[in-house]
């Protein structure tokens, strides 16, 4: 129950976890509330799966389960919303709701949107009326799989927002910074054909909202997620945004399939044989935050560029720089190159350039 009482362990809809078995391997991801009669309390897909089995002839039996506490949802602020969203539940008072609900849109979500068509004017009424209750369209929701395996491919499901007419729902993460990143989807108010009654009655009354739930890519495709911002289903948040003025004012780039690299199957031998001093050496780095300058400034400049220019965040200048900033990112995590274009490079001061490679 992860420290949660009876109420909230039951509310739970999804769990951030690290599965250590030595007979199956090491997993990580969510685990996400499913409706089950028998089998398996626990059903591990092999995408979770980080680390092949142990090999060793003694290897421990059993396994262990950590959950990460701070990454049980829904959270408080998404309690709230649901709140508000379900007719039978009492409406929040404001000053609850805007003690959980505090922060506004941030602004590279504001550039998508105005990116995607909506006014300027409609963004910054809808990023100041939505701190308060009754304008609350959107939240910041996780990313779990279909646990009923029947959603239709390229779809989602947002347990919790009770419509019965159909309407279109916008979903992006974080860093949005392209056009592409952001999507539109028409939400589901009637039962996929493939889905039994029991599973449909299921989702739309025991799960909590604060989760999307994403469908199964068709073989061979890249997931949903992978095709916003390069997401996961690893804890990732998405934004949810469901307000009919702004979503109707938007034009989104259509999802399109697109083809898998692997087959999601483990290496038994590391791509890069340098890895592991490749790793000390970015973490090195990153304990003396020599690259935390250089992330700052190439934001500051994709932004300048998206507001200095008519076309927002189809600038390539502001595009590119926003690219960099994202390798900067993944730098820490992973020593890719930092690649910004020969005349952007000028912009930076001088003691960053050889941070940076010339493209």
């Amino acid at each position: 129950k992860a420290g949660m009482g009876p109420t909230a362990a039951r509310r739970a809809a999804a769990i951030q976890v690290r599965i250590f078995i030595p007979s199956m391997g090491i997993f990580k991801g969510m685990l996400v509330k499913k409706r089950t009669r028998n089998g398996a309390p626990i059903e591990l897909p092999w995408s979770m799966q980080k680390v092949k089995p142990s090999t060793h002839p003694n290897r421990l039996p059993g396994g262990f389960i950590l959950i990460n506490k701070y990454k049980v949802h829904p959270s408080s602020a998404n309690e709230m919303i649901g709140k508000k969203l379900d007719p039978a539940s009492k409406d929040p008072s404001e000053k609850g709701f805007k003690v959980r609900i505090a922060k506004p849109l941030t602004a590279l979500v504001i550039r998508l949107w105005e990116t995607l068509g909506v006014p300027a004017d409609l963004c910054e009424q809808y990023k100041t009326e939505s701190v308060n209750p009754d304008r609350r369209n959107h939240a910041w929701l996780v990313g779990v799989p279909d646990p009923t395996g029947a959603l239709p491919p390229d779809t989602i499901f947002v347990p919790g927002i009770k419509k019965q007419r159909p309407y279109d729902i916008f979903v992006t993460r974080m860093p949005c910074y392209a056009r592409e990143h952001g999507r539109k989807f028409g939400a589901i108010t009637q039962k996929p054909h493939r889905m039994s009654d029991a599973d449909w009655e299921w989702l739309n009354n025991s799960i909590s909202f604060g989760v999307i739930m994403f469908s199964n890519p068709r073989p061979g495709k890249i997931s949903i997620p992978e095709r916003i911002a390069n997401g996961d289903l690893d804890g990732d948040l998405y934004l949810v945004c469901w307000d009919k003025e702004v979503v109707d004012s938007m034009t989104a780039t259509p999802l399109v399939d697109e083809p898998a690299e692997d087959d999601g199957k483990l290496s038994t031998v590391p791509s890069n044989p340098n890895w592991f001093h490749e790793a000390q050496d970015v973490n090195f780095r990153k304990v003396q935050s020599k690259y935390s300058h250089l992330i700052g400034t190439l934001y500051r400049l994709a932004e300048k560029k998206a507001d200095q220019s008519e076309k927002k965040l189809d600038d390539p200048d502001s595009r590119a720089l926003y690219e960099a900033y994202n390798d900067a990112l993944e730098y820490q995590k992973h020593g890719r190159p930092i690649r910004v274009p020969k005349h952007l490079i000028k912009e930076l001061r001088k003691e960053l350039h050889h941070l940076v490679q010339a493209i």
